[in-house]
């Protein structure tokens, strides 16, 4: 039994290193949850930045959009036709009779072309098999962490601000 006791007490560690080894436990669980933290709020961060901007340039557009109407409407209140036939009358302009109107035959010209709005049965119409997605939309979630792995650390660790 004295031998086993030996044997036990042998093979036992001094209780400093015990306590060295919880610290360092310890120390590894704050370090991981600090970087996981900071994670966390870089990319709230910079969601948040990207999140202004976007409403930034929504309420650019909205502007544009609001001005590109007015504009449209100033174009049809001058362009209406009782105000045309006013400005021409203003110029100089008058309503002509039928009698007065000379009709030009033009040798060759057939007339307007009937319009055609979908093509004809036998003209084969071309199809774009082509993806319009760009290609990181369909990278998959796999394919990206390998990408990632094979990425190099140090330009990583520069572009980090603090």
């Amino acid at each position: 039994m004295v031998r086993g006791s030996n044997l036990k007490q042998a093979h036992s560690q001094a209780p400093w290193r015990i306590q060295r080894q919880l610290i360092g436990i310890v120390l590894v669980a704050i370090i991981f949850g600090m970087l996981a933290a900071y994670a966390y709020l870089d990319i709230s961060a910079r969601s948040t930045a990207i999140g202004r901007r976007i409403l930034t340039m929504q309420s650019a557009v909205e502007e544009l959009q609001q001005i590109n109407e007015d504009l449209r409407t100033q174009l049809a209140l001058i362009t209406a036709s009782g105000v045309m036939e006013v400005r021409a009358k203003q110029m100089g302009f008058r309503t002509i009779t039928t009698e007065e109107t000379t009709f030009i035959l033009v040798p060759g010209y057939a007339g307007r072309q009937p319009v055609q709005l979908a093509p004809q049965a036998s003209l084969p119409v071309a199809q774009n098999t082509s993806s319009k997605i760009p290609a990181q939309y369909t990278e998959s979630l796999l394919e990206w962490l390998g990408r990632q792995a094979r990425t190099p650390l140090f330009p990583t660790l520069l572009r980090v601000q603090p």
